[in-house]
């Protein structure tokens, strides 16, 4: 028995439920069933559009696919029998994809029609679509000229025909973009607009698609690819960004059009505030050497300052002893833990010949650590911090006996 389903999503695509006649039914491995009807209102897979859901007998329908020409009804469970069929469709998925699949006509069409781009990509997700177009550059002027044009065509209320066509009848422009060529091809018409040779679903006029919004794009390879959404989908962008809006705007305790202005009044104060710490800082740091030069122990030939801080910002700890060593005969070991880490920072008075590289490597092999430097200055860190105390005495013993 040949194997022929009616494609009633072809003659009209807001019809959500039909009954059919199983023509044939078998499991899978993976104990789904595969079901075939003489007629269904199920789109499958394919032209980027994903396939339809809902129910055969109340029984879910996961999956529709074409194969050699066959329609396929993925079922949860068997229909145990049934000749004939109840099929309802899941209407909100399928409203969302004519939407989106029709954006996508009128979205193409104006970048072609305005930079002689064509599409040569497009993917229909769950929550947005993108499609790649033959552009080098895509400036913000240019998909506000976009999105201008097609919402204009949208608000405009243009006819969407749908024509079932023999394949004589498509020039060979339109042949070449039809991915598998089947008896009869579906034209799709916006009115005085655009026309292309599509599989999917359309809604009937341009104003039920609502609106489309572009939400980014970027370069891939050689094309670049714009995401956008349209419908439902597009009101749902927008209300999502109202409600951020409206919630930044409390934070900020300010009227939503004045955002902008007050996020540059506060990073303007940020970096004068940033400039602030980073002076006051200094003046910090600078007493701190003074105070950790007055407290370095003498050994004859070289002063020790040595030290172990808790959470304290590494570039601080590597300029208070840069300062110390700027003076001559300083040695500085210093050590910070953080993290749940030991980080040391070794610096010498260039007048002294000791090699602060070579003094690293003895503290490190007690916290299991890793590090570097010369002989001037090295720093290195490991995560054995229980033996921090003991590594530092370890460095501290080398330096007095060189």
């Amino acid at each position: 028995m040949e194997l022929i389903t009616k494609k009633l999503f072809d003659e009209n695509p807001y019809l959500k439920e039909c009954t059919g006649k199983v023509l044939k039914e078998c499991v899978r491995e993976d104990g789904l069933y595969e079901v075939v009807l003489d007629q269904t209102i199920f789109y499958p897979t394919g032209g980027g559009q994903p396939n339809d859901t809902g129910l055969i007998n109340d029984i879910a329908v996961v999956d529709v696919y074409k194969q050699k020409g066959i329609i396929y009804h993925l079922l949860e469970s068997s229909l145990n029998g049934a000749q004939e069929v109840i099929c309802k469709l899941d209407w909100q998925r399928r409203f969302d994809f004519m939407q989106q699949h029709s954006g996508q006509h009128i979205l193409s069409r104006a970048f072609e029609t305005l930079f002689e781009a064509q599409t040569v990509g497009f993917h229909l997700g769950e929550e947005v679509v993108t499609i790649d177009v033959e552009l080098k550059e895509l400036t913000e002027v240019m998909v506000r000229a976009v999105e201008e044009l097609s919402n204009k065509i949208i608000m405009e209320n243009r006819v969407i025909l749908s024509k079932l066509l023999s394949a004589d009848e498509l020039s060979e422009e339109e042949i070449k973009k039809i991915p598998e060529l089947d008896k009869y091809v579906k034209l799709v018409i916006v009115d005085d607009f655009d026309q292309c040779a599509c599989a999917g679903t359309h809604p009937k006029t341009t104003a039920e698609i609502g609106l489309i919004k572009i939400l980014g794009w970027e370069k891939v390879r050689k094309n670049i690819r714009v995401t956008f959404v349209a419908g439902k989908r597009a009101v749902g962008f927008f209300t999502k960004f109202q409600n951020q809006l409206f919630k930044t705007a409390a934070v900020l305790k300010t009227n939503w059009a004045d955002i902008g202005e007050k996020v540059s009044y506060i990073l303007d104060e940020k970096l004068q505030l940033e400039k602030q710490v980073k002076e006051l800082t200094a003046k910090k740091i600078q007493y701190e050497i003074e105070e950790w030069k007055n407290k370095a122990v003498n050994y004859d030939e070289f002063y020790l300052v040595e030290a172990v801080f808790k959470d304290r910002d590494v570039n601080e700890i590597r300029q208070l002893a840069q300062g110390i060593v700027n003076s001559p005969s300083y040695v500085v070991l210093f050590a910070n833990v953080t993290g749940g880490k030991v980080q040391f920072v070794l610096q010498r008075s260039s007048n002294l010949e000791v090699a602060m590289n070579d003094c690293l490597k003895l503290g490190l092999e007690l916290v299991d650590g890793k590090g570097g430097g010369n002989t001037l200055s090295a720093q290195g860190g490991g995560q054995n911090i229980r033996n921090t105390e003991e590594a530092i005495k370890r460095m501290r013993d080398y330096l007095i006996s060189i």
